[in-house]
């Protein structure tokens, strides 16, 4: 039985691209060096089209894949996928939302300590000063409060306001953004 083809938009990791490759019939358009040709040629027999986020797939490449019933944006995003050209031919488009919101969550507190705690400055200090007697100033991390505002792009992670709990942080969540899922417990709404 033969594979069925896909669209690729744009390159992928390896770990990634040797599955896609075993599964499907893959045409490589970001190396095509005439576009418009590729597309005579194989837009025909694509039923799928594989994108990232930033690349996405437009009306005219869209319309290039009379066979197309999917569109597969890999990561969350898909603002770059004409989204009412998809809808009118009834092309499903798929993304893998909150794939990344714990490990954004996570980076996001490493950062918030390593501002709090001068982190970077005493790195750069303790790399040209070797051996010299400063005293680094630093603020304590603990008992602050924790604001989850920025969170809205990425969504409330369920698990972020006990995530800092080690750290004594009050979770301060303004309250039009209070979501059900959020645990009962010490947190301050921002009215």
């Amino acid at each position: 039985m033969s594979k069925p083809h896909v669209l690729q938009v744009g390159p992928y990791p390896e770990w990634d691209q040797g599955p896609l490759d075993a599964a499907f019939q893959m045409h490589r358009y970001f190396e095509a060096p005439d576009k418009a040709a590729f597309l005579a040629e194989f837009g025909p027999k694509v039923r799928g089209i594989a994108t990232r986020g930033e690349l996405g797939a437009n009306a005219a490449l869209i319309a290039a894949c009379p066979q197309l019933e999917v569109i597969s944006v890999y990561g969350v995003g898909y603002d770059a996928v004409d989204i009412g050209a998809a809808k009118a031919r009834g092309i499903r488009v798929t993304n893998t939302p909150d794939v990344l919101t714990d490990d954004c969550a996570d980076l996001a507190v490493a950062m918030l300590l390593a501002l709090s705690r001068g982190v970077v400055g005493a790195e750069a200090w303790a790399r040209t000063a070797p051996g010299q007697k400063r005293a680094a100033i630093l603020c304590n991390a603990r008992s602050r409060a924790s604001g989850w505002a920025f969170w809205a792009s990425v969504g409330l992670v369920p698990r972020s306001p006990d995530g800092c709990k080690a750290l004594t942080w009050r979770s301060v969540i303004p309250a039009v953004r209070r979501r059900k899922h959020l645990p009962a417990g010490p947190m301050s709404l921002i009215p």
